[in-house]
């Protein structure tokens, strides 16, 4: 949990205007998503995933990047690895 809120200090204190994408808000003080208003319960590399693509919405992300964010290593980690954490983002989202 810590290195997730240090990573999120130092880029919304960089990019302090973003911290909303169209209706999603993550809220740091919290360190929660919301959809119009109504909280979206995610694990924490859910979030982090999530997090990286509202700061980037402007870009292209690769699965080495976000693979190198949240693991760290690539030789180590299962290509399915982030595979799942998509997925079970993808499904947090399905009501919203």
């Amino acid at each position: 949990m810590r290195w997730f809120r240090a990573y999120c200090v130092n880029m919304i204190l960089s990019n302090p205007q973003i911290v909303s994408y169209k209706k999603i808000e993550y809220k740091f003080d919290t360190n929660e998503f919301y959809y119009k208003n109504i909280k979206i319960n995610l694990t924490k590399k859910s979030k982090f995933i999530l997090l990286q693509l509202l700061l980037q919405s402007e870009r292209l992300i690769t699965e080495i990047v976000l693979i190198e964010k949240i693991w760290g290593d690539r030789e180590k980690l299962k290509n399915r690895n982030l595979r799942v954490n998509i997925l079970r983002l993808k499904n947090s989202l399905k009501p919203f």
